[in-house]
């Protein structure tokens, strides 16, 4: 397993290769860790897509909580993050990682006898990609989706609410400013009844 350094150092040099897929300088921070996690219901889910992993900042602590029994699946398109999350697949079990596009998710879910994911989650930057496809993806096979958006993209003007609305049954947005950057967290839901963070907790941002 990676020191914190050196995840640092593997994030600035494919931050530099490829920006269009590295979208921070800086790996997620334990206070943004936590702002994920607590939309996840580890208790009653069975299956965990993630979109994009990375350095595994976001996904070792998905591991740690999820069931033995609960299905993860992890697809990566970077090759460097993609070798260093193989040692996932050999702690924990239940635990796939693939190295592809987030649109073939459903051929992955469908190896694995499934149509729908109780949860896709995703740190991929949405921004640089084709958003709206990806977010129709999302309600498509996804029964619950997470999805981060930096606060600089919206200094840029990108700004998802209403494609996600358009998708999804329920849509709440919530903001961690403890993070370089500070981002905002979609998080959208296909049908009625999601479980929420703390009221305190959310902001209504449409």
């Amino acid at each position: 397993m990676k020191t914190s350094l050196e995840v640092f150092i593997n994030l600035m040099i494919e931050f530099i290769k490829r920006p269009r897929q590295v979208a921070a300088l800086c790996p997620e921070t334990q206070k943004c860790v936590q702002t994920f996690l607590r939309y996840i219901d580890f208790a009653s889910i069975r299956s965990i897509v993630e979109w994009g992993p990375g350095t595994g900042m976001l996904t070792r602590y998905i591991l740690r909580h999820k069931r033995e029994n609960t299905l993860y699946i992890g697809i990566e398109t970077n090759p460097r993050f993609f070798a260093t999350l193989q040692f996932y697949s050999h702690k924990f079990p239940n635990t796939f990682f693939y190295h592809d596009d987030i649109l073939k998710t459903s051929l992955y879910l469908s190896q694995h006898e499934l149509e729908k994911a109780d949860i896709i989650v995703s740190t991929i930057p949405l921004s640089f990609l084709e958003y709206k496809r990806i977010i129709q993806l999302a309600a498509r096979i996804g029964e619950k989706y997470l999805q981060y958006i930096y606060i600089l993209t919206l200094l840029r003007g990108f700004w998802p609410a209403s494609i996600f609305q358009e998708n999804f049954y329920n849509v709440e947005i919530d903001f961690c400013v403890y993070n370089c950057p500070p981002f905002f967290l979609f998080v959208a839901s296909s049908s009625k009844f999601t479980p929420h963070a703390p009221a305190g907790m959310r902001a209504q941002l449409f």
